[in-house]
């Protein structure tokens, strides 16, 4: 379920970034809540390096650099 939310992100992400940006925070609370995979960081990290990249489209460049910083910690 969290690999199809960010597979859906990853394509909506230039047409319809607002899709995109939910899929991404769904992927994030199912990360959070039941993922015991090995893989959990990395796709922390994926979803908030994709959502800086929404932001930084948006020219919301201070949330941006803080996903970014947030991907970079995991």
């Amino acid at each position: 379920m969290v690999r199809h939310h960010l597979e859906l992100g990853i394509l909506k992400d230039a047409s319809t970034p607002k899709e995109a940006e939910f899929h991404f925070f769904e992927a994030l609370k199912l990360l959070e809540v039941n993922y015991n995979f090995n893989d959990k960081l990395e796709k922390k990290a994926l979803a908030n390096d994709c959502l800086g990249i929404i932001e930084r489209r948006r020219n919301n460049y201070d949330k941006a650099f803080k996903y970014y910083l947030k991907a970079l910690k995991i």
